[in-house]
Order: structure tokens, then sequence, then C-alpha cells
């Protein structure tokens, strides 16, 4: 990740991470340093039913049930919240997602 941030300092581009590489070697500070870190808020309902309809390897979210899957999400948000709110922009995802878009196109500019 550094090696490519790196590289493309000088150029336009939207890097798309998982959600537990912003919490590791420094990643928020990295990545802030050179160019805005987004956080793509979404519910907790709206990633379940995304990682259910994912091909993903998703080895931290192997369940047996939807009630596991809401609460291994849960313990990993709650985890995690920390390094995502020191975003520089935080948007929250809606159903609408043209209209989500278009909303961060407006905050970015």
């Amino acid at each position: 990740l550094l090696n490519f941030l790196e590289q493309n300092k000088n150029s336009i581009y939207v890097l798309s991470l998982g959600g537990g590489t912003i919490c590791f070697f420094d990643a928020v500070d990295t990545i802030k340093k050179i160019g805005n870190l987004v956080y793509l808020e979404v519910a907790i309902e709206e990633l379940e039913k995304n990682i259910k309809n994912s091909k993903q390897n998703r080895p931290l979210l192997e369940v047996n049930d939807k009630e596991e899957l809401q609460q291994k999400l849960e313990a990993l948000l709650k985890n995690r919240v920390q390094y995502y709110t020191r975003a520089n922009i935080t948007l929250r995802i809606s159903k609408d997602i043209q209209k989500s878009l278009v909303h961060l196109s407006e905050m970015l500019n």
C-alpha cells in the first residue's frame, strides 16, 4: 500500500481498501498525507446483504447463520470504528447509490 501511494502521489484515483486495511501500519495517517480518506458508512443490514451476495473469501466472517454474521460484523465495527472515524470525509451510504455518489462528489469538490 505504501509503495503504491508513494508511486502515485501525483495521480487522481480511487483506491478501495478492505475493511481491516486501515487498521494497520499507520494507514490512516499515510493516506491522509497523500489525499482524502473517505469512510463509506453502511448499515449492518446492508453489509450482511452484500456479504451474503459476495463471492469473495472472507475468513473473518465464516459463520453458520445470519445471527452469528450480524454479531461478528458488529464486533468488527466496534473494533474498527476508531480508525474509520478518522477519515477526512464520512459518507452514510443510502439505498440510492447514485444519490450517495453525487453527494460524495459534492463533498470532494
